[in-house]
């Protein structure tokens, strides 16, 4: 299992461009965010619009794809701008 994780995150970080799912947008690899808990790929701008919503809703920063997966704050760190993090982190 963890061979087919590994295989499908490099075949994903070797495509030129790939289209969000969220936002169907297309970005290079380098520009989405995989999320540690269930693997789903999502685009910076897309967590960073998540995150807007979360704080100004008060709520946690969730998978867009209906899992009940949170990402993180670590994860957030990586893409979004590191005072909002602070702030989401304060609220949790």
């Amino acid at each position: 299992l963890i061979e087919l994780v590994t295989y499908e995150e490099d075949y994903f970080r070797s495509l030129p461009s790939v289209e969000c799912e969220v936002c169907y947008e297309s970005y290079p690899p380098s520009a989405y965010l995989t999320i540690s808990e269930c693997g789903h790929h999502v685009c910076f701008n897309c967590v960073k619009d998540s995150l807007d919503v979360a704080i100004n809703s008060g709520q946690s920063v969730h998978c867009p794809y209906g899992d009940s997966c949170d990402i993180l704050p670590w994860e957030l760190k990586l893409c979004c701008d590191s005072k909002k993090v602070e702030r989401y982190e304060e609220m949790l």
